[in-house]
């Protein structure tokens, strides 16, 4: 997820943000809950949930970008989702 455009977009506007954005940012980065909005994702990708969708489409329309990256494109999610399998397959958890 590091490595996602999304992610860095929002470690470079934590660069320069103040206040209750910053505070924001520093709650978006945090690994679980990064962790909490990927999976999120990967279950609507993996399912083609269109009701989760909705919620990743509402972000990823908002005007502000420390808001509208909060979630990743369709590709350049599918590395992020593809880690997830891997971690699933590990553990056992996929096929």
């Amino acid at each position: 997820m590091q490595a996602t455009p999304e992610v860095r977009a929002l470690q470079e506007l934590l660069a320069e943000a103040t206040g209750a954005v910053e505070k924001h940012l520093v709650y978006l980065l945090q690994a679980p809950e990064l962790f909490g909005r990927a999976y999120g994702q990967y279950i609507g990708t993996r399912t083609n949930d269109l009701s989760i969708f909705s919620g990743v489409t509402h972000w990823r329309n908002q005007p502000e970008r420390w808001t509208s990256n909060r979630q990743w494109g369709k590709t350049e999610f599918e590395p992020v989702a593809d880690a997830i399998d891997a971690i699933f397959k590990e553990r056992g958890l996929l096929k």
